[in-house]
């Protein structure tokens, strides 16, 4: 028993067999290491040696992952930089509760995103740029909100809010260092369609009018509008100014009186006319000079080139010479001529109705045939009559009517309501009017009244 089995030979054989292999195959691959490598031995063991130099050796795979290696890469070192930025926040900030922390971000999160914020944030308009708000705010003229122009889009009437650009400046940014000549058109509550009265006398010019707001700088560029004094060219001049003014606000409106126009024009004139939608040009009979007319003419130009509309007024039908007529040879003229009487009545009527009053028609007819039957006339006698009514006087027939023109007085009514009138002149008027509505004029009796 003590003798060993042929089984354990056998074992102990096949140990020393493999102990030598392995240490045979050491020894070689130790012994590769020290030779230089060949291309032949690459090709042979399809693998490549181990080189201690990245640089060595024709099997580099690129020079980038060389550098990659030995340097690191662009991303590896805005991670570490960003990193470092991290932890020097996190060093300035305040203590962190762990337990009530929670779990740290994501790496791919930024950690301002994660933060609570306890001041007040101010919602802005997506739509509207940064640096817009940011030079609007600047400048002491900040942009209006949504909710700001909804309600003033409710204010005013309009159906919904125009979609406008965000882009576009506003009024207060228009204004700033825009030139000042020719000047800003400013709307008159006096001058506008509600108080204009469409008659046969003026319906050309209602109807170039509504063409040039429907299609501006288009049909009827330039449009001058000839008319006499006190018949209604600047009312209407100055209707149009403010449809152009409400309807385009984003866009500015400049008027030019012919009566200042200046002999020599400011250097930035051009400047001004760009960005208008509309020039006015009020009394244009007054530009006499050969130098005034020739600048006006050139401003004219330069605003068809720019596609602003133009709009003129004049008393007469004048010739020009020069660049005006040659800017003036597309212009549309229309004229408006002196208004009738059964027109002016109609205006009257309409103010009487806004008013409140109680006018007859006949007293409308005094009215409108006591000036030179021309609207300014019309309208002066019409304020007179109503401001005597609403202080008291009670007009009763055509000859009241005269008298309160005329600048007398009627008699008032006191704090009770009740008029201090003289009966004995009432009745000789009553008497009077009796003999010459009733009796014919043939018959003159001689009638006297007795009180």
């Amino acid at each position: 028993m003590g003798g060993r089995t042929i089984l354990q030979k056998q074992l102990e054989k096949s140990r020393r067999l493999l102990t030598g292999s392995e240490l045979e195959g050491e020894t070689k691959k130790e012994v590769s290491k020290t030779i230089s490598p060949s291309l032949g031995q690459f090709i042979r063991e399809r693998n490549l040696p181990h080189i201690e130099e990245l640089y060595d050796g024709p099997f580099q795979i690129t020079t980038a992952a060389a550098v990659k290696n030995v340097t690191g890469d662009f991303g590896t070192i805005a991670s570490e930089r960003i990193q470092r930025m991290r932890q020097g926040i996190e060093t300035q900030g305040n203590m962190i509760d762990l337990d009530d922390a929670g779990e740290s971000p994501p790496l791919n999160v930024p950690a301002w995103s994660m933060s609570e914020v306890t001041e007040s944030v101010d919602d802005r308009d997506g739509a509207t740029p940064v640096w817009r708000e940011v030079l609007s705010e600047q400048r002491e003229y900040p942009r209006p909100s949504l909710d700001s122009v909804q309600k003033h889009a409710n204010l005013t009437g309009e159906k919904s809010i125009p979609n406008r650009s965000p882009l576009n400046p506003v009024a207060n940014e228009i204004a700033l260092k825009r030139p000042s000549w020719p000047p800003l058109f400013s709307p008159n509550q006096n001058f506008v369609w509600s108080e204009w009265q469409v008659g046969p006398e003026n319906k050309l010019a209602s109807t170039a009018a509504r063409e040039v707001i429907i299609h501006p700088a288009e049909r009827t560029n330039p449009l001058i509008i000839t008319a006499g004094e006190g018949l209604g060219k600047s009312h209407l001049l100055w209707a149009l100014g403010t449809s152009f003014f409400n309807q385009i606000p984003d866009a500015e409106v400049r008027i030019i009186s012919g009566i200042s126009f200046p002999k020599m024009l400011p250097e930035d004139w051009s400047e001004a006319v760009q960005g208008c939608s509309a020039l006015l040009v009020d009394d244009l009979h007054m530009v006499t000079g050969e130098v005034e007319m020739d600048n006006l003419g050139l401003m004219i130009d330069w605003c068809l080139n720019l596609g602003v509309q133009v709009v003129l007024t004049s008393l007469e039908k004048t010739t020009f010479s020069g660049t005006l007529q040659a800017a003036l040879r597309s212009a549309v003229n229309v004229e408006i001529s002196k208004p009738d009487e059964m027109t002016l009545m109609i205006y009257l009527r309409n103010r009487v109705l806004r008013r409140g009053l109680s006018l007859s028609d006949e007293q409308l007819r005094v009215i409108a045939s006591s000036g030179e039957c021309d609207w300014r006339s019309s309208s002066a006698g019409f304020e007179a009559v109503a401001l005597a009514i609403e202080a008291g006087a009670e007009p009763f027939g055509i000859s009241d009517i005269e008298s309160i023109i005329a600048g007398e007085e009627l008699p008032m009514r006191d704090d009770d309501g009740l008029i201090t009138w003289d009966s004995e002149a009432t009745g000789q008027k009553i008497v009077r009017d009796v003999l010459d509505h009733v009796l014919p004029r043939e018959q003159q009796p001689n009638i006297d009244l007795l009180s």
